[in-house]
């Protein structure tokens, strides 16, 4: 496999190491991946790919003079030549030889109207203008009725673009509020559901059996650091854990339930109250 590394890798090349001493051999990129694989496609070769680019390269002959650091390097005999991090090679006897991708254009920034009527920059000895009122009895030709128009200041200018930024802040902040006000409500439609639920119950369950139902049941779509439990149901459960553990981890299992480090903590502040 070493040997690759004297031939270049173009299919109709026969430059070598050995025979063409004057010339430079580069390898494949094999740490820049998508600059290889262009190596690679450029090249049209179907048995090299990304893992047997190793001791493969390619001769100084199919690179544009543009692909060198110094574009006077081209075909000069030099021990050694150095090209763009970015270069490819695009120079091949091929019937179908790769193309120059020509560089995009960046995108334009997009900016509101009201924003780039403002930031619009006066050319020349133009000034920003702004209208305002006139008295009709100084008959000023040339002008709309009751307005003149005068310079806008710089203070001004800037005070027009920070509206500009308040009244986009103003408008997401509004969409904002909408979205909560959505979630407020169904909140409220479930809060009226539940209510519901637990009226109904409460004609068949009292005490504490009502009270285990109408924990599971707001706990149900609680987070696991939002569950509060009240004093009756920690009490309850702290006597089935004592009772039988194996018990109480299987009913965790299928009920929503206090974890065994809340019933330590409680049991801890039982026992410093002397409880």
């Amino acid at each position: 496999m070493a040997g690759h590394s004297h031939y270049c890798a173009a299919i109709p090349c026969t430059n070598s190491r050995n025979n063409n001493k004057d010339l430079c051999f580069f390898n494949f990129p094999k740490k820049d991946i998508e600059r290889c694989k262009r190596w690679i496609i450029n090249t049209r070769r179907t048995d090299i790919n990304v893992g047997n680019v190793k001791y493969r390269s390619l001769c100084e002959e199919h690179f544009d003079a543009s692909q060198y650091m110094n574009p006077a390097d081209k075909g000069v005999a030099r021990p050694r030549k150095r090209l763009m991090p970015n270069a490819v090679p695009l120079i091949f006897n091929i019937p179908n030889p790769p193309r120059n991708p020509v560089p995009r254009k960046p995108p334009t920034k997009r900016v509101l109207p009201q924003a780039a009527a403002s930031s619009k920059k006066p050319k020349g000895n133009e000034q920003a203008t702004e209208d305002v009122p006139v008295p009709a009895c100084l008959g000023v030709s040339g002008a709309t009725p009751n307005k003149l128009t005068v310079p806008a200041t710089a203070k001004e200018i800037e005070l027009r673009k920070k509206l500009n930024i308040c009244r986009v802040k103003n408008y997401r902040l509004s969409k904002k509020l909408e979205a909560m006000n959505k979630l407020v409500e169904v909140q409220k439609a479930k809060t009226s559901d539940m209510q519901s639920v637990i009226n109904g119950v409460s004609k068949y369950l009292t005490g504490l059996p009502l009270d285990f139902f109408i924990a599971q049941l707001r706990m149900a779509d609680a987070k696991s650091k939002k569950k509060r439990w009240s004093q009756e149901m920690k009490a309850l459960c702290q006597s089935l854990h004592d009772k039988s553990p194996s018990t109480y981890s299987m009913l965790s299992s299928k009920f929503a339930l206090p974890g065994i480090r809340t019933l330590k903590r409680m049991s801890k502040h039982c026992k410093s109250d002397g409880i």
